[in-house]
């Protein structure tokens, strides 16, 4: 009998209120307002007070938002390849491995946490140097054992799975990211390990490169 109660319950409730729902809720009214909080936290000491900035991989361009609130001076427009329906800021759609901008178009790059939803980041790593004229701040992730790649995995799937995002849960142990900048001879990096708290379970790590001074190349106002 109570079995059947339950049943009747489940049927007449809306279809909305799925496992699915449940974690969209979550994550837009508490997880990702308090990711932004902490980003921004750590990002904004490495923005110039202006300039021209892309978001590359923006998701939904609240970071974005938020970034410029602090430093009204700021520019940031976005690209990514899954345009979000209610995206804050202007944003590109990407369509191939090479970016519809000419070399040294944006002052600075970021890409927060969008290396790991790639199955190859070189490509993605070349074409953001291309682009970036001074700057190019990068945050992901790290592990270090089997089970911190399983907490990763698990994080991953919670954040974006509701979305359609990609998920080939593409981490990289230190060495890994170390060898990988080697490789594309990114230069003059300042690398930082964290955890937003005692209880985030995932490892984060950020890179900061000051390209050499170059003569711009665009017309673009600052």
């Amino acid at each position: 009998m109570q079995r059947r109660t339950a049943l009747r319950l489940y049927n007449i409730m809306p279809k909305k209120y799925t496992m699915i729902w449940f974690i969209r809720f979550f994550n837009e009214h508490f997880g990702f307002p308090l990711r932004r909080k902490y980003l921004v936290k750590r990002i904004l000491p490495h923005l110039p007070d202006s300039g021209t900035v892309l978001d590359l991989g923006c998701s939904d361009g609240r970071l974005a938002v938020d970034l410029m609130l602090k430093k009204p001076g700021l520019i940031i427009t976005g690209a990514d390849t899954l345009i979000q329906e209610d995206c804050k800021i202007a944003v590109t759609r990407l369509t191939g491995i090479h970016y519809p901008f000419p070399d040294g178009h944006f002052d600075c790059i970021l890409l927060i946490d969008v290396l790991h939803h790639t199955e190859d980041p070189e490509p993605v790593l070349s074409e953001a140097i291309r682009i970036s004229r001074k700057k190019l701040i990068i945050k992901d992730h790290y592990y270090t054992s089997r089970f911190s790649h399983f907490l990763l995995r698990i994080s991953d799937y919670w954040g974006n799975k509701p979305y359609g995002i990609p998920l080939p849960y593409h981490f990289l142990k230190p060495g890994e990211w170390t060898a990988l900048f080697g490789k594309l001879n990114i230069p003059g990096q300042t690398i930082s390990r964290f955890r937003y708290n005692i209880v985030d379970p995932c490892r984060h790590i950020l890179f900061v490169s000051e390209k050499p001074s170059t003569k711009r190349t665009d017309s673009l106002p600052l």
